[in-house]
């Protein structure tokens, strides 16, 4: 374990895709050299607000706090508005957004190159290299 760094990362996803999420971090918790916490806004831990500006300034404030935002790509990335407003918070923030290939080859979204600031692959080792090669 790499001690003295621990990076606090948020994950991009839609409650529609919950599968991609709970893989995405059963493979960070795997990763022993990398200590991190999760600022993402999970379906069991939801951000509470009372309106949708509530919402997003609550998002906003969680991923202004992070180190690096992860995504997996996939069709969440094309329907989910809250995975785009969370996008282009980190760009804003100028937050380094690591996209993740999924398990299973899907058809990238068009723009995610755009997007990412660089791409891992569905590997621990991976996704812990890009974050501490670009959390600098």
């Amino acid at each position: 374990m790499q001690f003295g760094k621990s990076y606090d990362l948020f994950i991009s996803h839609s409650w529609d895709y919950d599968g991609d999420y709970h893989g995405l971090i059963e493979l960070l918790e795997r990763e022993s050299s990398l200590d991190w916490h999760n600022c993402s806004a999970p379906r069991s831990a939801p951000v509470v607000a009372l309106d949708l500006a509530g919402i997003r300034s609550a998002l906003a404030r969680r991923i202004y706090r992070s180190d690096a935002i992860l995504v997996v790509l996939g069709r969440h990335l094309d329907e989910s508005k809250w995975v785009r407003y969370e996008l282009s918070v980190a760009r804003e923030y100028g937050r380094p957004i690591i996209g993740i290939k999924p398990p299973k080859p899907i058809p990238a979204s068009a723009d995610i190159g755009e997007v990412a600031t660089t791409m891992a692959d569905w590997t621990s080792d991976s996704i812990a290299q890009a974050i501490k090669i670009y959390t600098v």
